[in-house]
């Protein structure tokens, strides 16, 4: 199936829906707007919406983001439940999520250089969350059939507060704000659903072991099938947490052993011979303390135990989300360097004066 797509734009675009439309999955209808009002029959009958971010050669003197509020807003006369995507240079991306009161009107920003390189994942990322729209109309923001879940498993696994933040108006109402805060607070945040590299972490395996594919066919019923599944690979992580401690011989929590201790049981429980247990960072004279891995750092995506990693404050979580940490090797980063907590300042403080006096020592 075709889906139509809206891409406002007012400077060459060839190459960009040249792109979009290469493997049939669009049909893109460009538009360089003569004027703010012909948004409304424009937008009709289309499933998507793409647009520029800065309109510089339109006869309008309104860029991309007004459009996109035109349509957000429950009382416009043309409101619409339809995704929409912001194209742009990066520098313009950048000046525009600086006003945080404009952030909550886009499912998904990029580059346009970014989008031509990577055409393929963002095509799908966009059609996932068209699909994730309809599923959460037709359902009418059931979240057992969003999430594809039992009742029994949504009370067993899924935090409570999840639910009862859902069925606000503020959600209940929204389409784009049901599928935002689906998208960022359980699907690309750590807590209720982990990634392969956090899966890789907690499990104590090398994702270069032979057997690391076959490990994943036998943890398939673990895996998250419900909307952005397609694009997103995750799996639930109390059922991960519960599948190793049912069928450990000691009944042993994963928290509580190192990665070779894991590794050891996982082989006697699966039958699986080629596991490799993931390292401890090395670098020159320092060395992670803990392989009792049970998170990644923000930066490298390398595993660590929390006691070799600073703890980032950059956003506020909800309760069942967990923070993020950044490594050793990554404590420099400019990213990230200034969301450290500030308890964790002094970690940092202490590795360095340690590595300065063993360098000394030498």
């Amino acid at each position: 199936m075709a889906y139509k797509l809206l891409y406002i734009e007012d400077e060459d675009s060839s190459s960009i829906v040249a792109n979009l439309e290469k493997n049939g999955n669009f049909i893109v209808e460009t538009w360089s707007p003569d004027s703010f009002e012909e948004l409304g029959d424009k937008i009709k009958g289309k499933d998507l919406l793409i647009m520029d971010f800065r309109l510089t050669h339109s006869k309008t003197i309104v860029d991309g983001p007004a459009f996109a509020q035109a349509l957000r807003t429950k009382n416009s006369t043309i409101h619409m439940n339809i995704p929409m995507f912001l194209f742009s240079v990066e520098n313009n991306i950048t000046d525009y999520y600086k006003d945080y009161t404009s952030q909550d009107l886009f499912d998904f920003s990029v580059p346009k250089g970014e989008y031509l390189l990577h055409s393929d994942k963002y095509n799908d990322r966009m059609i996932s969350i068209l699909d994730g729209y309809k599923c959460i109309i037709k359902s009418k923001n059931d979240l057992k059939l969003i999430l594809d879940i039992s009742e029994d498993f949504k009370n067993d696994n899924l935090d409570y507060r999840i639910e009862f933040s859902l069925s606000k108006k503020l959600f209940s109402e929204d389409v784009y704000a049901f599928s935002s805060f689906i998208h960022h607070n359980l699907i690309r945040s750590i807590g209720v659903l982990i990634g392969p590299d956090m899966l890789s972490a907690r499990l104590g395996v090398s994702q270069e072991s032979d057997d690391w594919p076959e490990l994943l066919s036998q943890l398939e019923n673990k895996k998250y099938t419900g909307i952005f599944s397609k694009v997103y690979d995750r799996w639930w992580t109390d059922s991960i947490s519960d599948w190793f401690k049912s069928q450990d011989e000691q009944n042993r929590s994963l928290r509580r052993l190192t990665a070779e201790d894991r590794v050891t049981s996982i082989m006697k429980i699966t039958g699986l011979q080629k596991l490799m247990p993931l390292k401890k960072i090395q670098k020159s004279n320092y060395s992670a303390i803990s392989s009792k891995f049970w998170t990644i750092c923000k930066e490298t995506k390398m595993p660590i135990d929390y006691i070799d990693g600073y703890e980032l404050y950059d956003r506020d979580l909800f309760v069942w989300q967990e923070p993020e940490y950044i490594s050793f090797l990554g404590k420099s980063s400019k990213r990230y360097s200034k969301y450290i907590k500030p308890n964790d300042q002094q970690k940092i403080v202490a590795l360095e004066t340690k590595l300065k006096k063993d360098v000394g020592n030498k």
